[in-house]
């Protein structure tokens, strides 16, 4: 489940917009580095700073269920099919492994892998209540702030609401286990619940945002701040010249 835990670590008192600036500055990065260590480089810097942030066991058991089956499906399909390889690695009988296919899958899957570890690491780390906080107190409007945080708490909302459809037809005597088929009735059995509760649940928060003046454009307060400490703005600053520096020798190796 990626949901937050809070944990007393430097991290997790990061401003949220600092953590989402490395979220950025990790996609860019991936599109524009070209070689195998560089791109190797930035996960294990992701994956140290999840160990900073004490949640490596759960952002490891997210990278196996996301980006292992993508990437041994990408190893399969690359080291059989890539087109133009000539380097044999392994022979399996009319179809053979090849290396170049081999080294392309290596490469689309590290870049999976670091852009998911990065999401990982700021889902993880990050109350969404406090992104919410830290981005209209830097003048983006409610609006925008909630589209962000709508969209970061999808996917654990959608699971939690798999996982109770899922636990009360098994209470009624659904079976979810078992063949292949009988896995395909359950997932068609939990499809229904799942899309009408979303409906419902999309109304009920427009309900309650309308109650709570949502759309007023009168200046909002907060409960608490979100401080933006001097160590935030060396991450962000640190991060951002990083990249730049990438962008630029990149287009100058174009």
């Amino acid at each position: 489940m990626i949901t937050y835990l809070p944990q007393k670590t430097w991290v997790d008192s990061l401003n949220p917009v600092t953590k989402l600036t490395y979220v950025l500055c990790t996609v860019l990065l991936v599109i524009v580095t070209p070689g195998f260590v560089p791109l190797l480089g930035l996960w294990v810097a992701g994956l140290l700073a999840m160990v900073a942030a004490r949640v490596l066991i759960r952002g490891l058991s997210l990278l196996q269920r996301t980006v292992l089956p993508v990437a041994l499906f990408l190893f399969l399909i690359q080291g059989l099919f890539y087109p133009g390889a000539q380097q044999v690695v392994l022979a399996l009988g009319p179809l053979s492994l090849k290396a170049e296919g081999l080294e392309y899958a290596a490469m689309v899957s590290l870049r999976l892998a670091a852009v998911v570890t990065s999401f990982a690491l700021f889902l993880l780390t990050t109350h969404p209540n406090r992104l919410m906080t830290s981005l209209e107190q830097r003048g983006f409007s409610s609006k925008v702030s909630y589209i962000v945080l709508a969209t970061i708490q999808l996917i654990p909302m959608m699971q939690q609401r798999a996982a109770a459809i899922f636990d009360a037809q098994r209470s009624r005597g659904l079976e979810i286990e078992g063949s292949l088929v009988t896995r395909f009735r359950a997932l068609l059995a939990m499809i229904g619940p799942l899309v009408m509760g979303s409906v419902i649940n999309v109304e009920t928060r427009s309900m309650a945002l309308e109650a709570r003046a949502f759309l007023s454009e009168r200046k909002r307060t907060h409960l608490f701040e979100v401080p933006d400490r001097p160590v935030d703005t060396r991450v962000r600053l640190f991060l951002a010249i990083g990249t730049c520096m990438m962008v630029a020798w990149r287009l100058a190796r174009w």
